[in-house]
């Protein structure tokens, strides 16, 4: 019979096991775009994670090390009245005026005032004249003279129990001890300049040192602090200076001297 022919087609289970397979394969590509590019991200994650980490990490061993430095600098940017004031219980006594006769304790000499010149010290003419005496435990340096210093020498410390001429340098720690040095003054006839001076007895140099204009004829209460080191023996002194008038004098009581060791002993 004539007529058009009709079109050949592959049996069906050819064409179901065919098309399954094309369909596979992209849902097999799909599948691996999704999972590289989420690789991809994650790896991107990480990285830029672990970059800002090793920032934050670097930033913070900066600011942790430039605290250690300023503070491993033995307190020297801080004033050593609050150095002294952040461990004030660790503090021990060296002299208390009260309950002793001060007379055994201080000797009074006049001397002169030092400068340094070209590098050198030396002595500005004229020498303190004044007289040293102690009325129901009361300090009093009389003064009939405006020149040099009139120095009072405390010759009596308590270390450990123990009365010394000295306080002991100290071997066994490192850093600066600190001396806080506690009164009252005033003056009668006039303006006395008061200045608190720790001395090396080896050296013959100023360890540390305080002044304090007194201009008040009632009890004011002093208080001073002083960092050193404590390398070599060294004394206390009081040193009045700068007096105005004459015939007058400068009166000092209730006088207490402390140190307070360094935290950090040495190993």
């Amino acid at each position: 019979m004539g007529g058009k022919r009709l079109p050949r087609y592959p049996p069906l289970s050819q064409m179901d096991s065919s098309g399954a397979t094309q369909s596979i394969n992209i849902v097999n590509l799909l599948l691996s775009a999704i999972v590289s590019s989420g690789v991809v991200v994650a790896l991107l994650t990480y990285w830029l994670t672990r970059r800002k980490m090793r920032a934050e990490t670097e930033k913070t061993e900066l600011e942790a090390e430039k605290l250690r430095r300023e503070l491993s600098q033995g307190l020297q940017g801080i004033p050593a009245g609050i150095s002294y004031e952040l461990n004030r219980a660790a503090e021990r006594t060296l002299y208390q005026m009260a309950g002793r006769n001060p007379g055994y304790d201080f000797r009074g000499v006049g001397g002169q005032i030092w400068k340094q010149v070209e590098g050198k010290d030396v002595a500005v003419p004229g020498k303190a004249i004044g007289l040293l005496t102690f009325e129901g435990g009361i300090l009093n340096i009389q003064r009939s003279n405006k020149e040099g210093q009139y120095e009072v020498w405390l010759e009596k410390y308590i270390y450990d129990g123990d009365e010394k001429s000295v306080i002991p340098k100290n071997d066994l720690v490192e850093g600066k001890i600190g001396v806080r040095l506690a009164c009252e003054v005033k003056v009668v006839g006039g303006e006395h300049t008061l200045r608190f001076v720790l001395k090396g007895r080896q050296s013959r140099k100023w360890l540390g040192s305080k002044e304090r204009r007194v201009t008040e004829d009632r009890w004011t209460a002093v208080e001073e602090y002083m960092l050193f080191s404590p390398t070599e023996d060294c004394q206390f002194r009081l040193d009045d200076v700068g007096v105005l008038v004459v015939p007058s004098s400068i009166q000092i009581r209730n006088l207490v001297l402390t140190e307070k060791l360094p935290n950090k002993p040495i190993r």
